[in-house]
């Protein structure tokens, strides 16, 4: 058996190199000369192996063990890849369970920019309309389609008197009529015969 001190060592890819005292070239040793250790070699650990010259003139090391360590005496031998395994599959696990979570978000955002339009048209559709008599049927669909309701209530919130016309027709929870005449901003927008 040769001794030496492990130089080097890839652990994603399962190899390294033994610094032997006396020769002149490093010692390559693969992780699977290594089955029976509990746990992967480190740099720095004293390597006891034998020696096989390759055809190639390099030399590699097998029938392997780290000094101190005792090797794993149960049939099925520590098996360094599939620790591997086991660690990659780990990181699918956090990411599955932040899927649910980014979707239930995604749903909320969804549900809170449609759902405003939705209520107001569904409300918009049951309200009565005050103004039906004061307004042609042209008139309306012009300005309904000019306008929309955007959560307006007050006579300082609005443009023009069509507009004010528009929103206490069709918005809800609009505070615009005061005196419940029919006729909204009576003293901003709609103070002439002609609004």
């Amino acid at each position: 058996m040769e001794t030496g001190v492990l130089k080097k060592w890839d652990d994603a890819k399962g190899f390294g190199f033994i610094s032997v005292t006396g020769k002149p070239n490093d010692v390559f040793i693969h992780i699977s000369s290594l089955k029976l250790m509990p746990r992967k070699p480190r740099v720095g650990d004293t390597i006891l192996f034998q020696i096989e010259h390759q055809s190639n003139g390099k030399t590699k090391a097998y029938n392997c063990s780290i000094q101190g360590l005792t090797p794993i005496s149960s049939k099925k031998p520590f098996n360094h890849s599939q620790q591997r395994k086991v660690a990659r599959n780990k990181k699918p696990s956090v990411l599955a369970k932040l899927i649910p979570v980014l979707a239930v978000i995604g749903a909320i955002f969804l549900y809170q920019s449609f759902a405003p339009q939705y209520s107001t048209t569904k409300s918009a559709s049951h309200t009565p309309n005050i103004e039906s008599s004061a307004l042609d049927s042209s008139s309306s669909f012009s300005t309904s389609s000019n306008f929309s309701c955007e959560g307006k209530t007050h006579c300082s919130q609005m443009n023009s008197c069509e507009e004010a016309k528009f929103y206490l027709a069709n918005c809800p929870n609009t505070k615009m009529d005061g005196d419940g005449d029919g006729v909204p901003c009576e003293r901003q927008h709609c103070n002439s015969f002609w609004n």
